[in-house]
């Protein structure tokens, strides 16, 4: 009877210990992006331009592989895709590719405000993104990012759409 207490117990404990798993253990692997919508405002030849950019094509290598190694998370990303630029007075196809090598870390909103990945790249740039949807197979980022258009640095805000490979 010892030994049947002694195993409940042991089971009970084991069962209450396998929690729900943590944001980062579920942002864990490696992520397909399928979709890209961009907006905001640029300079552009001394004028402010409002734009809306989606992608017009997104390559099957344009992948998020967020990594755990012991104590670290590393983070190797790259984007290549086609996007195609909506503005007042037109639109315009142009490329969009990007790749990131550096760590990464998640901050817990607790519900009282976003969630966020927070990616630091080796070269010393930070991005925050805020979680907007986190399933299992699918997550939706929107963040700042920086853009470079004719010689103009500027801040668009983007939202990426990525599946769980």
């Amino acid at each position: 009877m010892k030994h049947l207490t002694i195993l409940s117990l042991g089971l009970i404990a084991a069962l209450t210990s396998c929690g729900d798993p943590t944001l980062a253990e579920r942002l864990e692997g490696d992520w397909l992006l399928n979709d890209i919508v961009a907006t905001g405002d640029i300079d552009f030849q001394g004028q402010t331009v409002s734009i809306h950019a989606t992608d017009d094509s997104i390559a099957s290598t344009s992948v998020f592989s967020l990594i755990k190694k012991g104590e670290t998370q590393d983070i190797d990303a790259v984007i290549d895709a086609s996007i195609i630029v909506t503005h007042a007075t037109g639109f315009l196809q142009m490329p969009y590719a990007t790749s990131v090598d550096g760590t990464w870390e998640v901050k817990d909103g607790g519900g009282a405000t976003m969630d966020s990945l927070i990616i630091h790249e080796d070269d010393g740039t930070m991005t925050r993104y805020e979680i907007i949807n986190l399933l299992q197979n699918s997550v939706k980022l929107r963040g700042l990012m920086d853009v470079d258009v004719q010689g103009s640095s500027d801040q668009l805000n983007f939202e990426l759409n990525f599946e769980k490979l």
